[in-house]
């Protein structure tokens, strides 16, 4: 597709048209110096044509299988641009958004070999009741992050294994180049196997601190715990699906390491009781962390909801891994 104009915004949306316009709005208020054209991805359920009524110039697509990965990859491939951003529909971006991370791109993509493939920001959750301030409470210690550019806050600029397509901007050609995005992947993971790809073909992903999104992710502590059972699904799912080791990170060690002392320790507790130390100790160390982390940022109140958040991810993510590793060790992996 001829290159009209120099970037593309690639919004995904699927049954969320509040969040959706609000997401719009924020993209319609973007200062820049540059052309740029807004995509949105309709993950099959038609429902957005309400929402764009209220904007012109859209490009509007319905994708009728409801899957991230084909979805997105079709937006690489309607894009009329050679840079394309992807941005969650339930995120509200700041006014200065797409030009900070154009302005990232171009600078280290010409001091930096091999060439970026890639620029992506953080996503912080909005000051909006005790959930969202406990997430970015367990979001600030590295037991709640492993380093992963989904959950931490980097406060520097620095290359990074992987970038979530929450709030990112690519090299539309290096995207083609890797194969484009999986069709397979279609709740989740899309964007962690692209990350590896590129790595691969020998491309950079960056990370700057400085284009940071407000995300209106889930709410709930429910919704929370499912969401990182898929995420831990998603990494070993990757891990069978090309056996590299650049694909075993401390996101697989740790949480294995973290589900095996557990199991082993509930398991002999039969056998003697003294083995439930390992948990207690754990649940010791995750209840006083989450009391001074409440307590240094004066937020009493999360103490609880940010101990059941930090035990429920932990357990959840490590239970997503095991489930992946066992359906693909008797080949029922995806």
């Amino acid at each position: 597709m001829e290159n009209s104009f120099e970037v593309t915004v690639a919004v995904l949306t699927y049954k969320n048209n509040s969040e959706l316009r609000c997401c719009l709005q924020s993209i319609d208020k973007q200062l820049v110096d540059f052309s740029f054209e807004v995509i949105v991805i309709d993950n099959s359920s038609g429902e957005a044509e309400v929402v764009l009524s209220e904007f012109v110039g859209i490009k509007y697509f319905i994708n009728k299988k409801n899957s991230l990965g084909l979805a997105r990859a079709y937006a690489v491939e309607n894009a009329a641009s050679s840079l394309i951003a992807f941005l969650d529909s339930d995120c509200v971006a700041p006014r200065n958004w797409l030009q900070t991370l154009v302005n990232e791109y171009r600078y280290y993509n010409t001091l930096e070999a091999p060439a970026l493939a890639a620029v992506g920001s953080g996503n912080r959750p909005p000051s909006a009741g005790r959930f969202y301030d406990s997430l970015l409470l367990m979001r600030k210690v590295y037991w709640g992050h492993l380093s992963s550019a989904q959950q931490k806050l980097f406060s520097n600029v620095c290359f990074v294994e992987h970038l979530p397509t929450t709030n990112v901007l690519y090299n539309r050609f290096a995207i083609i180049n890797s194969g484009n995005f999986n069709p397979n992947d279609t709740r989740v993971g899309e964007d962690l196997d692209l990350s590896f790809r590129l790595r691969r073909l020998g491309y950079r992903l960056m990370y700057t601190p400085n284009a940071v999104v407000e995300h209106y992710e889930v709410d709930t502590l429910w919704e929370w715990t499912a969401r990182a059972f898929r995420f831990g699904h998603a990494q070993i799912k990757l891990l069978f699906r090309y056996w590299h080791p650049a694909t075993l990170s401390e996101r697989i060690i740790f949480p294995q390491i973290f589900f095996s002392a557990m199991f082993l320790s509930i398991l002999c507790a039969f056998q003697s009781p003294v083995s439930l130390f390992i948990v207690a100790a754990y649940l010791g160390f995750i209840l006083v962390s989450s009391i001074l982390l409440c307590f240094v940022n004066k937020k009493t109140r999360c103490i609880l909801l940010l101990f059941s958040l930090f035990v429920s991810t932990h357990v959840s993510y490590s239970m997503g891994q095991m489930v992946s590793l066992f359906r693909h060790a008797f080949g029922r992996g995806g």
